[in-house]
């Protein structure tokens, strides 16, 4: 984001808060007020899957490029190559499969990633706001879902999907779950 884009002096408070180099007591401060105040939301897509999965890169330019010289072809082989280590990784995860380097490093980022999330949330001093937070991904592949199956006592994931409690094991689709609510409760014993 440029800096002409954006409001003189909201840039200026902005500016002012990220300035570690000057106060960074007050940068510490003012991020922990902002994580306590705040619903925590996430973005994340392209990147975050690396080193196990690339990034796209300049790929659709080439296949593109390709098809428009009518190199059928090699158009459809570059994009064979290029999705081929998304389609083993998903397999290795579903699978349980022994992982290579570049995946055991994907995962402990992802877990690291949500493991500070969620202590976070479990130090936010607020009961006014829920101890949730939010992670869009534009992400295909199984990283997420793997971690938080391994999180299950810490978190829950909502991705959409039902899983009801049948023999089928059937997963249904609905936007609809994605404005579910939960609660823990707990009763305090002294």
């Amino acid at each position: 984001m440029k800096s002409e884009n954006i409001d003189p002096a909201l840039y200026k408070y902005m500016i002012s808060l990220i300035n570690i180099e000057t106060d960074k007591d007050k940068f510490i401060r003012n991020l922990q007020k902002g994580v306590q105040s705040a619903n925590l939301n996430f973005i994340i897509g392209s990147g975050c899957s690396l080193p196990a999965i690339k990034t796209l890169g300049t790929i659709e330019k080439e296949i593109q490029s390709l098809l428009e010289e009518g190199k059928i072809d090699e158009a459809e082989k570059k994009t064979f190559e290029f999705l081929k280590p998304f389609v083993e990784s998903t397999s290795q995860i579903i699978d349980n499969a022994e992982l290579n380097e570049s995946h055991q490093n994907t995962f402990k980022n992802y877990k690291s990633f949500i493991g500070t999330i969620a202590k976070l949330l479990f130090e936010r001093k607020s009961n006014i706001l829920h101890k949730q937070a939010t992670i869009f991904t534009t992400n295909y592949d199984l990283f997420i879902e793997k971690v938080s199956e391994n999180l299950s006592s810490q978190i829950i994931i909502s991705d959409g999907f039902q899983r009801n409690s049948s023999l089928k094991q059937s997963y249904s689709f609905s936007a609809s779950n994605f404005f579910n609510v939960l609660y823990n409760f707990t009763i305090l014993f002294l």
